[in-house]
């Protein structure tokens, strides 16, 4: 019979919003009880869902283009260490997604708590530190080091027979390390 017929119609093929997904660090390893700060690119309608590991994370502004990692260790609970992959997927206006991740490795920072006693006597060294470490993990032999008033006083775990005045010690392993002051009063 000869008859055509043409038909045409329009798709429209948006384009997938750009992630560009940064960290404030270089490093992508840090230690327990530091913070990174995620940052992806911003656009019109955007909305962004964040996870660590699969897992959604809470973001107080369910738009929001930057997320706070942050760590934290202490003797009841701390930040699982091992690697995070941290993953941010965006939508935009037309439900359009991408997604983009970094991987951060968090490692043990070591725990300190600390019993001490005074000077028993005014200007004797008969003061001590007994220093506990938490959350040495893999690591079985952290340095100590000992300083008062800038100068170094001792390279081991406890301090005994000292005076007054203010200790700190620094605690490190092959990755992370803990910083605490003590002051030793006197009568």
């Amino acid at each position: 019979n000869g008859c055509t017929t043409t038909a045409s119609d329009t798709v429209i093929v948006n384009t997938l919003p750009t992630v560009g997904l940064t960290k404030n660090i270089t490093s992508d390893a840090i230690c327990q009880n530091d913070t990174v700060i995620f940052t992806a690119n911003t656009g019109d309608n955007y909305s962004y869902v964040w996870k660590d590991n699969a897992e959604e994370l809470d973001n107080e502004n369910e738009n929001e283009n930057i997320y706070h990692f942050v760590t934290f260790a202490d003797i009841e609970e701390s930040t699982e260490t091992g690697d995070h992959v941290f993953t941010v997927t965006i939508t935009d206006g037309n439900e359009c997604s991408n997604t983009d991740t970094i991987t951060i490795t968090v490692n043990a920072t070591p725990v300190l708590t600390e019993e001490h006693n005074r000077v028993k006597c005014y200007g004797n060294g008969n003061a001590y530190i007994d220093l506990t470490v938490y959350n040495v993990i893999g690591d079985n032999n952290p340095t100590y080091v000992w300083t008062k008033e800038e100068t170094t006083v001792g390279a081991d775990e406890d301090l005994n027979g000292i005076g007054a005045g203010d200790y700190t010690v620094e605690v490190a392993t092959a990755t992370c390390s803990s910083t605490m002051t003590i002051t030793i009063e006197q009568p």
